[in-house]
């Protein structure tokens, strides 16, 4: 799977989003023009997407905002 930092469809404005891992050529899209800790909550989110695709919003949004937390405590 590759990672692609360029804006999704612009005209959705979304801030991520992640394409079936099954599918030829999946991605993960994350907008760039964003501040580094939406950034960082965003990429976390789609990636959890891409690894537990039939996860709800609500846990993978639990998880992304969890984790964007403790890497932020750890400068990252």
């Amino acid at each position: 799977m590759n990672c692609t930092y360029e804006s999704p469809v612009k005209r959705m404005k979304l801030r991520g989003y992640v394409t079936h891992q099954k599918m030829e050529g999946a991605k993960i899209l994350v907008n760039p023009h964003q501040e580094d800790d939406d950034f960082n909550e965003v990429l976390l989110h789609e990636i959890a997407h891409a690894f537990w695709w039939g996860a709800s919003e609500e846990k993978i949004e639990h998880f992304a905002a969890i984790t964007s937390q403790i890497l932020k405590k750890f400068g990252r």
